[in-house]
């Protein structure tokens, strides 16, 4: 209906201000309709996902310079085709980058940890047609060759759903992997080297739906499908726990669980903070998580050696309350004590601390040959240099037991026979864990001996 002033006659400046305003918003709508034909397709998500996962875990390096992060460009299919190709584990393009070239270099930097972008699972399908199986017991091998656990996502086939919101209509999961469709899986699960591997779910959210202007100052109103939310890997989650741990602490010990009014453990900050469409914005937000995680499936998860994202109720924040690694020991006939020290020597929190002390006493001690006449001289100095991490007993607050992560640790050195300047080392770690009255052991076997020349 034509705008009218008192007397009855056309506004014509109203009218043309109106006419305007329906010009821009079919303009700003053609725009929005352009650029989510980019930003949703399924290519350009993934690419976006990477980057904003980047930018979250730079974010959380710090100033101080102890931390590195450092990037492969390398698709799913490229890793598992150079596995597939190569004679043996040793001789791929993965463990000639991560072993050959840091952890066995003189002057190399080991990495502590490593992130896989990747959704895996049991066996291939219509639209996943890589044995990741296979390619996860290569990866388990390069993993715990270097001691630097890698961490990948589950992918919604893994728990036998087509998308995680199915999970909400689950009664259990613990049935499913005892299917003969998981018989691969679960003889994966059952090799020592997948202690070194992890796997988590589900995805997190790196970005809500952009609405009017809230993409910038792009010049148009920009307004999203309430559906268009970039999802981004589950491990990154354990990325920015592992680094915040490390830059408060220095050892990735405590990194599950939540304390309370304090930043720590497993909780996972950094996330954007998107509110549901209330008359009171800011009030009510969604939590950045794909699918709801209840206490009873994330039990159901930890026993099948999955790691699960969880929100933390009243809060923005998600937490990791159980951090299994992949591997599932051998069923123990014993002493309830045993079997729970058998399964608290397969979480990978746990695995990460231990990881790291094995490689400093490797580097460390191939830096020190040539200064010491004899095992024993090594051995000494070796343990001298572990007694600074090992609170030798008693019970200690949580900043003491990151700061101290060890209970007890002992080194044996020895001369490996017909390799003089080679040394075998035995290492016994045992680190304080998140339980009453428990006390298990790592053991660990690493060789020092002299770089060889270039």
């Amino acid at each position: 209906m034509p705008d009218a002033g008192a007397s009855g006659t056309v506004d014509p400046r109203r009218a043309v201000r109106r006419r305007i305003d329906r010009a821009i918003a079919r303009i700003d709508a053609l725009l929005t309709a352009q650029v989510e034909a980019i930003v949703a397709h399924a290519r350009f998500a993934e690419l976006e996902a990477a980057w904003r996962g980047v930018r979250w875990l730079v974010d959380g390096l710090g100033a101080d310079g102890m931390s590195r992060l450092r990037l492969l460009d390398a698709r799913w299919p490229e890793l598992v085709r150079d596995f597939d190709r190569s004679t043996d584990v040793e001789h791929s393009a993965l463990f000639e980058i991560v072993y050959n070239q840091e952890f066995d270099m003189p002057g190399g930097v080991p990495f502590s940890m490593l992130l896989g972008l990747y959704a895996v699972q049991h066996q291939p399908s219509r639209d996943h047609r890589s044995d990741d199986v296979a390619a996860l017991r290569q990866l388990a091998h390069v993993a715990a060759a270097a001691f630097a656990p890698i961490v990948l996502d589950g992918a919604p086939g893994l728990l036998g759903v087509d998308a995680f919101a199915e999970l909400d209509r689950r009664q259990s999961l613990g049935s499913d992997f005892r299917r003969p469709e998981y018989l691969r899986f679960q003889s994966l699960q059952q090799q020592p080297d997948s202690r070194f591997l992890g796997v988590v779910v589900p995805r997190v959210r790196l970005r809500g739906a952009p609405r009017g202007r809230s993409g910038g100052d792009i010049g148009f109103c920009y307004d999203a499908d309430d559906r268009r939310v970039l999802w981004g890997a589950g491990a990154l989650a354990m990325g920015d726990i592992c680094l915040r741990a490390f830059r408060d602490h220095r050892w990735l010990a405590a990194i599950r669980g939540t304390v309370r009014d304090r930043l720590e453990g497993g909780v996972v900050a950094g996330l954007e903070e998107v509110d549901f469409a209330t008359d009171a914005p800011g009030k009510f937000l969604k939590a950045p998580l794909e699918v709801h995680v209840s206490e009873a499936l994330d039990r159901e998860l930890a026993d099948a050696g999955v790691i699960a994202i969880r929100r933390v109720k009243h809060t923005p924040y998600l937490a990791i309350h159980n951090m299994p690694s992949l591997h599932k020991p051998a069923r123990t006939f014993g002493s309830e004590v045993a079997r729970v020290n058998e399964r608290l020597g397969t979480m990978l929190n746990y695995i990460l601390c231990v990881a790291r002390f094995a490689q400093y006493i490797k580097v460390i001690g191939r830096e020190w040959i040539g200064s010491f006449q004899s095992a024993g001289e090594c051995e000494m100095r070796l343990q001298r240099w572990l007694n600074e991490y090992t609170s030798g007993g008693g019970d200690l607050d949580y900043d003491a037991k990151a700061r101290y992560p060890l209970r007890e640790g002992r080194i044996n050195v020895s001369d490996i026979p017909g390799r003089p300047g080679s040394y075998e080392c035995r290492v016994m770690l045992s680190p304080h864990f998140q339980l009453d009255q428990v006390v298990s052991e790592f053991h660990l076997v690493t060789t020092i001996q002299e770089p060889q020349a270039a």
